[in-house]
């Protein structure tokens, strides 16, 4: 219902930019390129350009969506098809008309109503070249854009395969996108209300078919094509094995809960994202019990630190920034919190340098089976070079704040090396 909401909006003008991303073999291209491309011909006389990653996949929309209004035009909307009557080209009797392209091809001599690029890159080979980036965004600036007519709308449907992909490069452009986001699984704030961890079509994709799936796929294209958070080729810090999993949390560890404060505005998508995080050590080894992430409004945030930390009775612990003091304030005053000051401590990168050896020693535990994991994973395995840094920014912020505050381990064994330690000091 959220995307048809979204086209009836379309229809009426209200919306000019729309972006849907979902995971393969969920119907997006069957809803959007084959049944509303041609209900914007029929019942509104507009023309409709239609590309792709290639011309003959466009072209094969095309031919199914005039076949449809072959059968049903008149019918329905009233009209027939013709005169001009070709899978790439066909028109209708009230003035509309449908033309198909291949991504980078030309399209010359007409204008489009309603322009569709429906999944804009083929596959990972595609998706990993600059080359062929580039030259999407060349023809998307030089060709696609050309061909808009007045009050025209835009959509765009696709599976996410890089950060740098068309789908991200559209939201650097200063146009107001509005983009329905839909992965295979649900997450925190999930768009259509879902529980974290239903699936996005149980008739067609069970939780058990899914979670198959995510076990025989590389986690970098699980999460991009099948959650829609594409990432960047693993960065030489926070590697994918690294990461230890449990399935129980042992019990009576201190921890401490680290809030990142990006992300104020609710809905904002490009926009950094607010994070919380809930660390817990038992003085050796560090564990993970629970991650979130959105865009949240301030009421929301502090909100969520405060049943957080009544949930685990650990402090918040909040990166003391400008913007942060409201929420370290409230905090204070209705929960207890901890400002943890960013200055002096070095960039990001040499922050996480300093806390990454005990990932290294296999030390930092996520759960099993939780929602969050996947791509809290593959965030760290991106940075510094992914769209968001975000969750890195708490993981940094749990393990200085934890090692600063780690307690002293007991027993015979432990006290030479403190008695070396202290020699060397």
């Amino acid at each position: 219902m959220m995307v048809n909401d979204a086209l009836l909006r379309i229809a009426a003008g209200e919306l000019k930019r729309l972006k849907v991303e979902m995971p393969p073999r969920h119907g997006k291209s069957q809803l959007i390129s084959e049944y509303a491309s041609g209900w914007f011909v029929g019942a509104f006389g507009w023309p409709v350009i239609l590309a792709s990653y290639e011309a003959d996949f466009a072209s094969s929309w095309g031919g199914k969506s005039r076949n449809h209004m072959r059968e049903c035009g008149r019918e329905v909307f009233g009209v027939t098809v013709g005169p001009r009557d070709q899978e790439k080209w066909w028109e209708c009797s009230n003035g509309g008309s449908m033309m198909t392209a291949g991504v980078g091809g030309p399209i010359t001599g007409k204008g489009y109503r309603i322009g569709v690029i429906d999944d804009p890159v083929k596959n990972a080979e595609q998706a990993d070249s600059d080359v062929y980036r580039q030259s999407t965004k060349d023809w998307y600036d030089s060709t696609w854009r050309t061909r808009r007519e007045p009050d025209a709308a835009e959509i765009i449907i696709m599976t996410r395969w890089h950060e740098d992909d068309l789908g991200g490069y559209v939201e650097t452009l200063g146009e107001d996108w509005e983009t329905i986001r839909l992965p295979a699984i649900a997450e925190y704030d999930d768009q259509l209300g879902r529980a974290v961890g239903e699936p996005l079509c149980a008739e067609r994709y069970t939780i058990e078919a899914l979670n198959e799936i995510k076990a025989t796929t590389p986690p970098r294209w699980w999460s991009a094509l099948y959650q829609q958070h594409p990432v960047s080729e693993e960065g030489s810090l926070w590697k994918r094995n690294y990461w230890q999993r449990y399935k129980t949390l042992p019990q009576g560890m201190r921890g401490c809960i680290t809030v990142d404060t990006a992300g104020w505005q609710r809905g904002d998508t490009s926009a950094d994202r607010c994070v919380l995080a809930v660390w817990l050590t038992d003085g050796v080894r560090f564990y993970c019990a629970e991650v979130q992430v959105g865009h949240w409004e301030f009421p929301d945030v502090t909100r969520r630190a405060k049943d957080l930390k009544a949930k685990y009775s650990v402090p918040i612990v909040v990166e003391e920034v400008p913007w942060s003091k409201p929420l370290i304030q409230t905090l204070q005053a209705e929960a207890g919190c901890i400002a943890w000051p960013v200055a002096g401590r070095g960039s990001k990168e040499n922050r996480a340098r300093a806390v990454v050896h005990n990932a290294e020693a296999m030390l930092c535990y996520l759960p099993e089976s939780a929602p969050w994991v996947s791509d809290f994973i593959e965030e760290h395995a991106g940075f510094p070079n992914a769209a968001h840094d975000d969750q890195v920014d708490t993981t940094t912020m749990a393990l200085m704040y934890l090692s600063a505050h780690r307690p002293r381990p007991k027993g015979k064994k432990f006290e030479g090396i403190y008695q070396w330690k202290q020699a060397k000091m």
